[in-house]
């Protein structure tokens, strides 16, 4: 998640930006499942630590918001799920 605040704020026309922001020219997923695209694993992934897929890119524009924000978020994410363990476990 560190790597595509970092790809957002490179120079357009770097080959990382491209492939973030690029769609498949060709080729198609089978009918069991569909191809995903690294953008489309980011944004499952902003779900789950709770970041809005849809405003990412204002917040991660700024390096040290964006690492804040993650560091939050991973660190709520990970007592969520360690809280979560412990219930089931009792």
């Amino acid at each position: 998640m560190r790597r595509i605040g970092h790809v957002h704020r490179m120079e357009d026309g770097r080959i990382p930006k491209d492939i973030l922001y690029g769609e498949l020219a060709v080729g198609k997923g089978s009918r069991s499942c569909s191809k995903l695209r690294y953008k489309d694993v980011c944004k499952r992934n902003m779900k789950a630590l709770e970041i809005d897929p849809k405003n990412w890119e204002d917040i991660a524009a700024d390096r040290s918001s964006w690492h804040c924000l993650l560091h939050k978020q991973l660190k709520e994410g990970e007592e969520k799920t360690t809280n979560e363990a412990i219930t089931k476990g009792k």
